[in-house]
């Protein structure tokens, strides 16, 4: 007999996972420390599959499921989890991944990222955005920024989710979360209601899109704080992919009002820790008057990776590798680890070279 939806739920939940996948022909699977572990559990058939994720379905999500062949929700679980589920049709049948969103949302420190993240918190106007592959834990950081400001400043948070993760409660901040489909009716016209509300902090999600970024980009201009997304790995591949999204719009047009509201770009990856869990490597650019004119040249953004690399040690800014190689020398990740996750190998291994040396000396 099959298990239900709720103990693969808990099975999630008690083996401190980040995902559960269900798939016709194949035994449910768990994902722990990004590696995936099958469960002893017979394969699924199609009709399991089906009846599995529509099991928590209601009569309307079931109708949206089946008329989109995709759908994206969040289902609350006891103790205060929730789960990010996207359920799609495929070959053999409905399919569903489901990502843990914890209840208590971790801090800026618990999460193991610079200080410098949460002083970015601090800013009152400007665009940041928060890059990272999938699965990098970028909407936990968010997340962790939002309760930061949340807790610290006073004023109106207004997000636009799709779905809503981590429910935030109103503490210094009155929080407004809207969802795609549930509370705006699309996009455009939730950007047109942020636009015009009293909001000073505005969350986004990815802009991966031109409308998007020009949005984003606007509330910025607005004066307004906002938090954004990219999937990049680094922070210049963050900033080239949104210099090279289609648009009628002039690339020099569209860098120098990056340069103008740019305030800063975190980019992080999730690292196998040793002896069990995760480390975050994080890069950071802080956009002062050399990065905007570089971002108003009409030449490649490379050298802002140079000025990265060049920051103070003391101010918490890092290129990725730089990251990395802190946690080789400290001997929380593996080098083969931290070479997987890097952008720059060999830069990688003359930085973890040069930290053994010094160690040594």
């Amino acid at each position: 007999m099959s298990p239900s939806l709720p103990q693969l739920l808990k099975t999630v939940v008690d083996h401190n996972a980040s995902d559960l996948h269900i798939a016709a022909g194949a035994p449910p699977h768990i994902r722990i420390d990004g590696a995936l572990i099958r469960l002893k559990t017979p394969p699924l058939s199609s009709e399991d599959t089906l009846a599995l994720c529509t099991s928590l379905l209601d009569d309307k999500q079931r109708a949206q499921l089946e008329q989109r062949r995709s759908l994206r929700l969040a289902i609350d679980f006891p103790l205060h989890d929730r789960f990010r589920v996207q359920m799609y049709f495929c070959a053999n049948g409905l399919g569903g991944a489901f990502r843990l969103v914890p209840g208590k949302i971790r801090g800026v420190e618990q999460l193991g990222l610079p200080p410098i993240v949460g002083e970015l918190c601090a800013r009152r106007r400007g665009l940041i955005l928060v890059a990272g592959p999938a699965g990098a834990g970028v909407s936990t950081t968010l997340a962790a920024m939002l309760d930061k400001i949340n807790t610290d400043t006073r004023g109106v948070i207004h997000t636009y989710e799709d779905p809503i993760e981590h429910l935030h409660a109103h503490r210094g901040c009155v929080v407004a979360q809207r969802e795609g489909g549930r509370h705006a009716s699309s996009p455009q016209h939730w950007y047109a209601d942020a636009l015009h509300s009293d909001a000073d902090v505005v969350m986004l999600g990815p802009v991966d899109e031109h409308a998007k970024l020009s949005s984003a980009l606007a509330l910025a201009e607005s004066g307004r704080m906002v938090l954004a997304t990219v999937r990049a790995r680094s922070t210049v591949r963050a900033l080239e992919l949104l210099t090279e999204l289609p648009s009628i719009e002039r690339t020099e047009s569209l860098r120098a009002r990056l340069a103008a509201s740019l305030e800063a770009v975190i980019a992080q990856a999730l690292v196998p820790r040793v002896g069990g869990g995760r480390a975050v490597a994080v890069e950071t650019l802080l956009v002062d008057a050399s990065a905007r004119a570089i971002l108003r040249s009409t030449s490649s953004l490379l050298p802002l990776r140079a000025l990265i690399a060049r920051a103070p040690s003391a101010a918490g800014v890092a290129t990725l590798e730089q990251s990395l190689a802190g946690l080789v020398t400290r001997r929380l990740v593996a080098a083969e680890s931290a070479l997987a996750a890097a952008s720059d190998t060999d830069d990688l291994r003359a930085l973890v070279s040069a930290g053994a040396t010094s160690q040594r000396a």
